[in-house]
């Protein structure tokens, strides 16, 4: 897998993913800015069709339904492993 971006705030990430249209994409729910990462697995599962998974430090309940709203191709907590992200990418990919 090859990291096209690292993005502080969702405004940042759209605009990376926009120009870059990668294969899929991993989103942390917190991020800086008026939008979070909720807000991009929205555009990018209504607009770009683009599978996401979410990072999060976020375990209750109200987050997690929230971002299942969204239909993202996974759900990890922090901290992440590497074995459990390329597996969850795997899956989304396979879909």
């Amino acid at each position: 897998y090859k990291v096209i971006g690292v993005a502080p705030t969702a405004e940042k990430a759209l605009r990376i993913i926009n120009e870059q249209k990668p294969d899929i994409a991993v989103v942390d729910i917190r991020l800086r800015g008026g939008m979070d990462g909720i807000s991009v697995g929205r555009v990018l599962r209504e607009k770009l069709n683009i599978p996401f998974i979410y990072v999060s430090g976020s375990t209750d309940k109200a987050t997690i339904d929230r971002a299942l709203e969204t239909a993202p191709a996974g759900y990890l907590t922090k901290p992440v492993r590497e074995n459990d992200l390329r597996a969850a990418m795997r899956a989304a990919l396979a879909e």
